[in-house]
């Protein structure tokens, strides 16, 4: 039995002595701790690239947002400086009117009842001044007494001014003092625009009650489109007219435009501790801007040179972010080690990388096809 037991036991230990070890898979990526190896083939048929670290100017860049608006001039908010109830709205959001067009109308029956006293004031107005006029003859003759003609002299002034104040409403809710004299009364007046633009805002409809304290229509011109920029106190030190800036539209796929700093508040907002800045549009024309867009902005301060790699160069891998170092070659194969990077900004294709131990200018690096070499290894 013992014997049997020998036998079986010498007969494994044989086998085991004869079996070949097992050879490293063959391919492109043979690796020992944090090294990867890539044959030649592989280098080329991926459009690798080898290359070094490049001294690239950055931006020193100041963050913003804010909106896109217009000067208090080319925006206008239209009310009627009477009540009365609307008869007539043509004009929708996005039709566009030049100053003097006609916006509504709106009816009001005492708008009758003032022309009619303002035609009072017109016919006793020519009888006081008629009656003066006699006065101040009859005074320079000494045919009549002082005191008839300051009572004369007095009422004809009164209605002169009560005769104007009327016109002046009359010609601020758009009647016309000649027609009304004229014999030619309504219950209607009509609304005009007071600039050129786009209609904005509608805020009634036909048999709407407007009141003077009521917005009825807004207008905005966009020929002097501009951003209205928010920067936080901390930053405007660094911030000088004529700067440059660029900005995008989150809620837009636009790409990123251009503007320049020309004015810069002095007064701070005490909630939000910012400062507001205002920004002329480098080429406002030829893109499509509404008043009242979101922006995200970055307002130039500086230039700075950095150590840069192509974007591509580096690649992130969990929270971390790795470049490829070329320890040397072997049998034709390019040998990389990875490396932990810390990277700054992104500008025009380049990604700053800040001064690192493991990391020397004179290093040659993958700088294009490192992705899929680095998740592979992970």
């Amino acid at each position: 039995m013992n014997k049997t037991i020998l036998k079986f036991l010498m007969i494994i230990l044989l086998l085991g002595g004869c079996q070949k070890k097992k050879e490293p898979e063959s391919g492109n990526n043979q690796r020992e701790t944090g090294t990867i190896v890539i044959s030649q083939e592989q280098f080329s048929t991926s459009n690798m690239a080898l290359g070094t670290l490049q001294q690239k100017e950055f931006p020193d860049l100041v963050h913003a947002t804010g909106r896109i608006d217009v000067p208090p001039q080319y925006r206008a908010r239209i009310s009627t400086y009477h009540s009365g109830y609307v008869v007539s709205a043509p004009l929708l959001v996005g039709n566009t009117v030049k100053k003097g067009d006609f916006l509504l109308s709106i009816e009001n029956p005492e708008f009758i009842e003032m022309q009619e006293e303002y035609l009072k004031a017109h016919e006793q107005l020519k009888y006081l001044k008629a009656e003066f006029e006699r006065q101040k003859t009859l005074m320079d003759e000494k045919i009549t007494s002082q005191k008839r003609f300051l009572e004369t002299e007095s009422n004809f002034q009164s209605m002169l001014a009560r005769y104007k104040s009327l016109k002046s409403q009359l010609k601020m809710l758009n009647f016309d003092p000649v027609a009304i004299e004229n014999g030619e009364l309504s219950s209607r007046t009509s609304l005009y625009a007071p600039i050129s633009g786009t209609i904005s805002q509608v805020d009634i409809s036909i048999g709407s009650f407007v009141s003077p304290q009521q917005t009825i229509m807004g207008i905005v011109n966009t020929d002097h489109i501009h951003l209205e920029l928010e920067v936080f106190e901390k930053d405007v030190a660094d911030l000088r007219a004529g700067q440059k800036i660029r900005f995008t539209l989150p809620e837009s796929n636009t790409d990123t435009l251009d503007a320049t700093v020309f004015l810069i508040g002095n007064t701070i907002d005490t909630k939000k501790r910012t400062v507001m800045v205002h920004a002329h549009l480098e080429t406002p024309e030829e893109t499509p801007l509404a008043v009242g867009m979101y922006v995200d902005a970055q307002i130039i301060t500086n230039n700075s040179m950095m150590s840069a790699l192509p974007k591509e160069a580096v690649i992130s891998s969990g929270d971390a972010e790795y470049v490829l170092v070329k320890q040397g070659s072997a049998n034709g194969a390019h040998i990389f080690k990875r490396i932990a990077v810390n990277t700054g900004p992104d500008h025009k294709g380049y990604r700053a990388i800040k001064e690192s131990e493991n990391l020397k200018t004179t290093d040659t690096l993958l700088v294009k096809g490192g992705f899929s070499l680095i998740t592979q290894e992970e």
